[in-house]
């Protein structure tokens, strides 16, 4: 599997949900920790092998022979020092949080060794704490990151080689940009107002909603992660020296 189980917890505080699994493979995978002002909110994953005997080579020699699934999955919010199942979410490959709302992205339950959101699947919006759904917007391809801000919906999406970045309007399920970007840009994208950030490689872009092309804003020292977007300030952290050292980066948009 391409992510990694960790643990939910407050910081200082009793943890909201105990996650587990067997080898690393088969069981809970937290799967993506959004927040935003009194909002946050975070999706697993339970994934099991279709045939136990055939998965772990401590078992037998048919490890050829292994898939696995994912079987459910939940979206939950953290209230207080508990954690509150959001009721119609699906089991979610990405989420992102803004104003109240949660942009959803639903996995895809098919046998495989990675997981991935439904080819051709909706981005649903849903309020944070009801869950009731206020849009689905269809991007056409595989959603592989999504963003969301009061005014938009940002989504990186890939058609084969191709990766697009598009940008709807969250009120209308409008699209209002669709532009093309390197193959190895990502995963983290961002939006503020009309405006999506990413990174490719270690440019810095951003996406203005209603434009077709996109705007280089900085250089990063080496490839930045945590990009994020909040008003005009965009930050984001990067190693130097070989990882031996990090800082944090921040400019203000003009």
């Amino acid at each position: 599997m391409t992510r990694k189980h960790h643990g939910v917890n407050q910081t200082g505080s009793t943890p909201v949900e105990g996650l587990s699994n067997d080898y690393s493979q088969a069981g809970d995978f937290l799967i993506d920790v959004v927040g935003d002002g009194p909002t946050l909110a975070y999706a697993t994953l339970f994934v099991e092998p279709n045939d136990w005997d055939a998965c772990f080579p401590g078992y037998s020699p048919r490890e050829k022979t292994c898939e696995f699934r994912v079987s459910k999955g939940t979206v939950k919010r953290v209230a207080g020092n508990k954690a509150v199942s959001i009721p119609g979410a699906p089991p979610s490959m990405a989420i992102a949080a803004s104003s109240g709302r949660l942009a959803i992205v639903p996995a895809d339950l098919r046998w495989g060794h990675e997981f991935h959101a439904r080819v051709n699947g909706p981005v649903e919006i849903r309020d944070a704490n009801t869950g009731r759904l206020s849009r689905r917007i269809q991007p056409r391809g595989e959603v592989e990151a999504v963003a969301l801000s009061e005014a938009v919906v940002a989504v990186l999406v890939r058609q084969g080689p191709t990766l697009r970045l598009e940008v709807y309007d969250v009120r209308t399920g409008t699209r209002r940009s669709s532009v093309p970007v390197g193959a190895k840009a990502g995963p983290d994208l961002d939006a503020a107002g009309t405006v999506a950030v990413y990174s490719d490689q270690k440019a810095i872009r951003v996406l203005q909603a209603g434009k077709q092309t996109t705007s280089l804003v900085a250089i990063a020292t080496s490839e930045p992660f945590d990009l994020s977007i909040e008003g005009s300030r965009i930050a984001w952290a990067e190693n130097l020296n070989e990882g031996r050292e990090g800082r944090i980066q921040a400019i203000e948009l003009h």
